[in-house]
């Protein structure tokens, strides 16, 4: 847990950086935070994990790493299953939850009704999601769905 929270703080630090320099110095970067999430991930948790055996910069730090659940090192498709699992579905569930409750407020009743389906189902799997995440931070046995889906584990 200490590897990821390092992670993602040398993270807010880039994108800090990378904020002032487009918005301040207007330099000729991309404006989207979509293409900077997914440079974020990119370059921070899956090139360093896929370079350094399974360590991102904060796990170089903290001497922690994703290995297969044999203990063997993953392959790119290994850590490609477990980030993306975390980082281009679990996370982005929780944006399209909140994106769906606040369309709720002004749209016609007949839009409505299908909002309201998609926001129910959204919350449902932002809640198995979340519980499955809630299980792992207090539990060391526990894979995460991610986690098992690509057979690997943190060491």
């Amino acid at each position: 847990m200490g590897a990821l929270a390092t992670d993602w703080l040398i993270i807010a630090t880039f994108d800090t950086v990378y904020f002032v320099l487009v918005k301040h110095f207007n330099w000729p970067l991309p404006h989207d935070f979509r293409w900077l999430y997914l440079a974020d991930i990119v370059l921070f948790f899956l090139l360093p994990a896929w370079c350094w055996q399974g360590k991102t910069l904060g796990g170089r730090l903290l001497n922690s790493q994703i290995v297969t659940t044999t203990g063997n090192r993953a392959n790119l498709w290994q850590l490609l299953i477990h980030y993306g699992g975390l980082y281009f579905i679990s996370l982005p569930l929780l944006f399209l939850d909140l994106w769906l409750f606040n369309r709720l407020g002004n749209v016609p009743s007949a839009t409505l009704n299908r909002l309201d389906v998609y926001l129910v189902l959204v919350s449902v799997i932002l809640l198995i999601v979340s519980y499955d995440l809630l299980l792992a931070l207090f539990s060391r046995s526990h894979q995460l769905w991610c986690e098992k889906l690509s057979r690997t584990t943190v060491n």
